[in-house]
């Protein structure tokens, strides 16, 4: 991005540099400036952590990802995607035995617990705050630099990282709707798990039936229609809504309705 003829890079080590340089000017503008850059630092990390997906996620949804929602999917696709961990990479010998120690690291990373704990909070301080807060407002940016100064020492660690891994072996499937590739964690696929396409514009949720030779075999989750015609019509769940009608070919209609029930507990 170019800023007044300057690339402005959105680097999570150049957003936490930047932080830092702020902070220094102990004043109360630019901590509140700091906080937009801590922001994107944590979004950087978590595009950065994506991109070690970019053969399972449709790239055209990277834009439109949020750190949480990155999150939420790396930790379908991998539970421990948020964990720290020490990887050793081992030269092997002709009998396939550890040999020669090749690289030996810690990563560091961020979790989604730290995401929703502190991506919101440092938000508030990037907006007007409503008229009943205004008041407030000021004692809580008294207590800013020492929240920011805690920030960046949790966050340098991570920023100073330099590898990541993807440890999970994905399994994939066509969407019957979009035709898309629904990619999911072949460790954790149990029968009865739900499965959702990752495409905004479908959504189409699946549910894991059975194995077949070692690969699931999914299915739409979806409300049958039997009309009095004798037609089933098929509903997908995800496309169920309150108030709404379905057709069938016959020409009969019918009415999605939610109904309330009550009963006395003994």
């Amino acid at each position: 991005m170019f800023l007044g003829g300057i690339v402005l890079s959105f680097h999570k080590k150049d957003c936490l540099e930047r932080v830092k340089s702020l902070m220094s000017n102990d004043d109360e503008a630019s901590f509140r400036y700091a906080c937009l850059e801590l922001r994107q630092c944590i979004e950087s990390i978590a595009y950065a952590k994506l991109k070690n997906y970019k053969k399972v996620v449709p790239e055209s949804q990277f834009s439109e990802w949020h750190p949480k929602r990155v999150f939420d999917f790396l930790l379908e696709m991998e539970p421990k995607a948020d964990k720290d961990y020490h990887l050793n990479i081992y030269e092997e010998d002709e009998n396939g035995n550890p040999k020669k120690l090749v690289f030996s690291g810690d990563h560091k990373t961020i979790s989604l617990q730290y995401i929703k704990k502190n991506y919101n909070k440092i938000g508030y301080y990037l907006h007007t705050p409503t008229l009943n807060k205004q008041a407030e407002y000021h004692e809580a940016s008294t207590k800013l630099k020492r929240y920011l100064d805690k920030l960046v020492k949790e966050l340098e660690p991570i920023i100073d990282c330099t590898f990541d891994s993807r440890m999970g072996i994905a399994a994939h499937f066509n969407c019957h709707d979009c035709g898309q590739s629904v990619y999911h964690n072949l460790e954790t696929i149990k029968i009865g798990k739900n499965i959702r396409c990752l495409n905004e514009q479908c959504g189409k949720i699946y549910y894991v039936e059975n194995y077949i030779d070692e690969k699931p075999l999914v299915k739409p989750i979806q409300m049958k229609i039997t009309c009095d015609c004798g037609n089933d019509i098929y509903v997908d769940q995800h496309k169920v809504k309150e108030n709404t009608y379905i057709d069938c070919e016959c020409g009969d209609r019918y009415l999605i309705d939610k109904r309330w029930v009550y009963r006395k507990e003994t």
